[in-house]
């Protein structure tokens, strides 16, 4: 079964100058619950918890990208696509944001899903590897990242159909 999610009630969060306890952050807790949800394939419970975190501030680049990965796991990649757009120019300041981006052009550039006509993977392809090297900026210990930039450098030299080939 699943694991119920409690309904938070967001003015009843921990206030700065509490015994030891810094003030919550309403839309990191919502992100971070949406993030949650959407790993554990619970998609519209996510995407519920990530658009009320974009009614506090419309401006969270981590909001956005966690909405792009929830519409990328439902399989909604034009969507997905113009979310991971608006992420990127807002700026994520996470390394899993970058990555997250990353995984969804990989896809694209390799054919899983390609949207539109499928001759931009060699942008996506860069975009990926350039979202990777952030990541790995941000958080030099983040060992996915690092994994992920080594599959993309393979990748580069190796397209799929040429794997097929060989």
């Amino acid at each position: 079964g699943s694991l119920p999610v409690a309904a938070l009630a967001l003015d009843g969060l921990p206030g700065a100058g509490e015994v030891g306890v810094a003030a919550a952050d309403p839309v990191a807790v919502l992100t971070g619950l949406g993030d949650l949800l959407a790993h554990m394939g619970r998609e519209d419970e996510a995407a519920h918890h990530v658009h009320r975190a974009l009614e506090y501030a419309p401006e969270s680049a981590d909001a956005w990208a966690v909405l792009a990965y929830v519409r990328d796991r439902q399989q909604r990649l034009e969507e997905a696509h113009q979310l991971w757009a608006a992420a990127l120019d807002l700026g994520p300041r996470t390394a899993s944001s970058y990555l997250l981006h990353a995984r969804h052009a990989m896809t694209l550039a390799q054919g899983g899903g390609l949207i539109g006509d499928g001759s931009d993977r060699v942008e996506l392809a860069d975009a990926a590897r350039s979202s990777l090297r952030v990541a790995t900026d941000l958080d030099p210990s983040y060992s996915e990242a690092w994994v992920m930039r080594g599959v993309a450098a393979v990748l580069a030299f190796f397209p799929p159909t040429d794997f097929l080939a060989w």
